[in-house]
């Protein structure tokens, strides 16, 4: 009968008597725990192989792979970075038809607002029309097939109940994508709202701050009512 001795050990052991040829030839331990405790110690440099990458979101360079704890694939050197720069992907409204997309615009011009709004430490975009008769804002809903009508009772008894239809980000970006040819009165506020919304796409622009405040300030400053003024100031004071 053959035997080997175990390298650990120090002990001889036996080929059993349905062991292979082969297999014999490639055992080399008595048994399983004498062979973890020859890899115990044992330098493995397929698992050293890390690489310093840029964060895609604040463009710091951090490592990942290997014991890094960080998967190699990894494209953000924190959640924090990630929960930043996270890109929600929402509903679309349905394509309208040429009369739709006009009457909808003619609604937003007289009725609607288009406005930047602080989420979290963020701002998001926003499209409402407001209406005291619901079935027009059920018009809205049904058409498009997103948002929501939220109604409100008047303080005033001889006043109708009012009420709104809301739309978020890629939703209401998606309605003033079609509706833009036909805005005459809100279109320059469109147009910032889906610049603001494209922009968010972007990982690193989406985890700064700053620019989405300017921006909804920007877009409050265009809402405004009333006559808007312009001060001028002389070099003389």
């Amino acid at each position: 009968m053959e035997e080997k001795k175990c390298p650990i050990c120090l002990t001889m052991f036996c080929k059993t008597a349905g062991m292979g040829a082969k297999r014999w030839s490639l055992k080399q331990y008595c048994g399983r725990v004498c062979y973890w405790r020859s890899r115990t110690g044992k330098i493995r440099p397929e698992l050293y192989r890390r690489s310093a990458r840029p964060c895609v979101a604040c463009g710091a360079e951090f490592i990942c792979g290997g014991r890094s704890g960080i998967r190699k694939d990894a494209k953000y050197c924190s959640r924090k970075c990630r929960g930043a720069a996270r890109w929600r992907t929402g509903s679309h409204a349905k394509r309208f038809t040429i009369p739709q997309a006009a009457y909808l615009a003619g609604l937003i011009d007289g009725e609607g607002s288009i406005m930047l709004y602080r989420r979290g430490e963020g701002s998001a975009m926003r499209l409402t029309i407001a209406n005291t008769f619901k079935p027009v804002l059920e018009w809205c809903r049904a058409v498009s097939g997103v948002g929501n009508i939220v109604m409100t009772n008047r303080d005033n008894a001889k006043h109708k109940p009012g009420g709104t239809w809301l739309v978020n980000s890629q939703a209401a970006c998606s309605i003033l994508e079609q509706v833009r040819p036909y805005l005459r009165i809100k279109a320059e506020q469109a147009d910032l709202a889906m610049a603001f919304q494209r922009k968010l796409k972007v990982p690193a622009e989406k985890a700064l701050k700053e620019w989405q405040e300017q921006w909804r300030q920007r877009l409050c400053l265009m809402n405004r009512r009333g006559p808007q003024f312009t001060c001028t100031v002389s070099a003389g004071g």
